[in-house]
């Protein structure tokens, strides 16, 4: 399928759509948006439900849909009109997932992880915007069995 942003989606493309991204600063969606597509998923990345206009998505069978939403908004999704309606709501996954090597008797830290780590393990951190949703980065911490880091 094509990627179209608000600005340039034909009308023929709707038939297409059975993703949708809505991103974190949208408040609102008029009436009728999303009305007959053969959605399968939607993403919300705003951590406050949009308000939503008259049949945003009129013949479009929600409840076999699944929408994605920050982890600190479900509850506020499965509460708002429209969006309880969905089938599945789950927490979007991770957003960051690197790998770091530190040499045995060392510490590691980093913007997100910025209490030492010394022993190997996977480490999750939570960060939170101004908004107050949340992020999540997964971090796969190893000791080099050398003493020496890099490749």
């Amino acid at each position: 399928m094509s990627n179209y942003s608000v600005e340039t989606i034909p009308w023929r493309a709707y038939r297409e759509i059975t993703r949708v991204i809505i991103g974190n600063s949208v408040t609102t969606i008029g009436n009728y948006a999303f009305s007959s597509c053969p959605l399968t998923e939607v993403t919300s990345l705003a951590c406050t439900p949009p308000v939503t206009g008259v049949n945003i998505f009129q013949h479009v069978d929600i409840s076999a849909c699944t929408l994605k939403v920050p982890g600190v908004s479900l509850e506020p999704y499965q509460a708002a009109d429209t969006w309880e309606d969905f089938g599945t709501i789950e927490a979007l996954a991770p957003v960051g997932n690197y790998s770091a090597v530190i040499c045995y008797g060392s510490s590691y830290t980093d913007a997100n992880f910025t209490e030492p780590i010394d022993a190997a393990g996977v480490y999750y951190a939570a960060l939170a915007n101004s908004a107050g949703c949340d992020s999540i980065v997964r971090l796969n911490l190893t000791l080099s069995p050398h003493g020496v880091t890099g490749s």
